[in-house]
């Protein structure tokens, strides 16, 4: 079942307010659950809290939006000039938290059982939990908004939350981009986020130009006037992603100035009020048609539970909607690390996100990281140059040719096996090498525990033997210019060599692993032969090309299996 929030947030501005009434009145004419979180400008507005309790149906919930925290009785009251709460002192934020749930209490006579920010870290998390045990579900994250959103925005939007989960999870206590091992480890509070994303888009672009959002479109500029079939497009995908894990989750987030002519991305207001009313009619028929249900944010938290065990994964099958062009990219969350396959690269692992080494991602002028909220990765191919620096995938050559598998697109289907393990399949793909035709296919198993297996199987070669060499190009980081790589130690049976950039290689014939330990990450990334054997070769990087490099070499006669996996160090 896909489930769907339709979120609001509400301020204390008045022609804010007018535009939202309008998008009450549209949720109810349709018959539609909303949720409308409250703004600490709107708490201290009699107009703005008396609006809310009259306009909000019998089935809408409100709670607690951590926005808008620029107005002046904030600003006296705390003396604080950030603009936004994660990067707050911490007794500051918490006092602000404290506030807002109390007048809300105050106001409607039951504290709130769902919030939302744009990022909310693992401490303030566990503090509202403690604080405030009936908030269960929280917005906590805008995924993908990094360096890309960043200089989109004029290098004026400190947004960065690249590296979780695209689903609702169960935050870890001591990550909040991390789901949860097990329930001793989870955060007692849903985590959902702002706003679902363009699964591709969000790798190759500006991801707030591709969300379920049907302001963002204007923004991109990929409407005609009212219309914009990609959009349904988009939200309808996610039904297909319910299919594969027996749940999945759609958030249309519109904040009410998006729906003004006054706004930067609107030039008609009728057009994107048109929008608005038509992307609610396309999940009214939706759900009349029983693909999806429509709930508040604090159903779906109770929904979530009822489904989802802390320490489960979650995948993402993702074609192209906007272009409508053959790529499709596959996607892994677990406890252990977050991973994209490109089909468009043969398969090619293009962003690898260790969760083993539990790094602490909390925000604010106490934090040792202050602003960066990135988790950082081993593999992305979109901030370090293309997947020639960083991926995992595989070669193969002959005594004179070789190729990289990333040379053919392939197209993919990915079928759930149990609850918590997938199967994706590629191929046959056919290729040439030296001008005889090669044909491949390949497998992956992912699941919920660290593994991920690889096979794959030669099906055509009348050449001479070859040699497939399955390679990971690593570098730690969480933006896109290169991190010092030294305290990285490369590691075989036969010995250990740390990371100097000498761009030296070493051959290490009929071992069965080949691994590197990364500081950094707090964690070990290990590519082991499990069938046949293997020589492997480990490489250092340079300065100006720093990613370490593991491989194992096998003799390819019919078929390998290789285990990339992750363990904390």
């Amino acid at each position: 079942m896909l489930f769907t929030n339709i979120v609001h947030r509400l301020d204390g501005a008045p022609s804010h307010r007018k535009a939202l009434e309008f998008q009450w009145q549209e949720a109810h004419r349709l018959g539609l659950p909303t949720t409308t979180l409250l703004t600490y400008p709107a708490l201290f507005d009699e107009s703005a809290v008396e609006q809310a309790a009259r306009s909000c149906g019998p089935g809408d919930e409100l709670g607690l939006h951590l926005h808008e925290l620029k107005c002046p009785r904030l600003l006296d009251k705390y003396g604080v000039r950030e603009p936004v709460l994660w990067l707050w002192p911490r007794d500051n934020r918490m006092a602000v938290i404290d506030e807002m749930v109390g007048r809300f209490a105050e106001i409607f006579g039951r504290p709130p059982a769902s919030i939302g920010g744009y990022i909310i870290d693992a401490w303030t998390l566990k503090e509202i939990e403690r604080r405030h045990p009936t908030i269960r579900t929280a917005i906590t994250s805008c995924f993908e908004e990094g360096v890309k959103m960043f200089y989109g925005n004029n290098r004026n939007w400190l947004l960065f939350s690249d590296g979780g989960p695209w689903n609702p999870y169960y935050p870890s206590r001591a990550n909040a981009l991390a789901p949860a091992r097990n329930a001793e480890e989870a955060i007692g509070i849903v985590a959902v986020p702002h706003l679902n994303r363009d699964m591709i888009m969000a790798l190759s672009s500006r991801d707030d130009w591709f969300a379920s959002h049907p302001g963002n479109v204007f923004r991109a500029q990929i409407n005609e006037g009212a219309e914009c079939p990609y959009l349904f497009r988009m939200m309808q995908a996610w039904e297909h992603q319910a299919e594969l894990n027996g749940w999945s989750y759609l958030n249309v987030f519109v904040s009410s100035p998006w729906l003004l002519a006054g706004h930067w991305c609107v030039e008609r207001e009728e057009d994107v009020r048109a929008l608005y009313t038509r992307t609610l009619e396309f999940l009214k028929a939706r759900e009349e048609a029983g693909a999806m249900r429509v709930v508040t944010m604090d159903e779906f938290g109770r929904e979530f539970r009822a489904r989802v065990t802390p320490g489960d994964a979650t995948v993402c099958h993702w074609r192209d909607e906007l272009g409508q062009s053959k790529r499709e990219v596959v996607w892994l969350s677990n406890p252990h690390h977050r991973s994209a396959f490109d089909m468009a690269r043969g398969g090619a692992l293009i962003d690898f996100r260790p969760y083993d080494g539990r790094l602490n991602l909390d925000l604010g002028p106490e934090c040792e990281r202050v602003w960066n909220g990135n988790a950082p990765f081993l593999v992305s191919s979109e901030h370090t140059g293309g997947h020639w620096n960083t991926s995992q995938h595989a070669t193969i050559s002959d005594s004179t040719h070789s190729m990289s598998l990333c040379d053919r697109r392939t197209r993919v289907r990915v079928t759930r096996l149990d609850r918590n393990a997938w199967k994706v399949f590629t191929g046959p793909v056919r290729y040439e090498l030296g001008g005889q035709p090669l044909v491949i296919e390949a497998e992956w198993e992912l699941g919920a525990d660290a593994d991920i297996i690889i096979r794959r199987r030669l099906l055509e070669w009348k050449g001479s033997p070859l040699k497939l060499s399955e390679v990971f190009l690593g570098r730690a980081g969480s933006h896109e210019y290169p991190e010092d790589q030294r305290g990285v130690i490369l590691r075989a049976p036969n010995g250990e060599w740390p990371v100097t950039y000498s761009d030296e290689t070493r051959t290490c014939p009929g071992v069965g692993w080949v691994e590197a330990a990364v500081p950094p990450l707090g964690m070990i990334v290990r590519l082991e032969a499990v069938n046949p054997p293997a020589d492997g070769l480990l490489g250092d990087g340079v300065i100006f090309s720093p990613s370490f490099r593991l491989q194992l070499d096998f003799t390819f006669s019919q078929e390998t299996q290789t285990c990339l996996t992750t363990r904390p160090l």
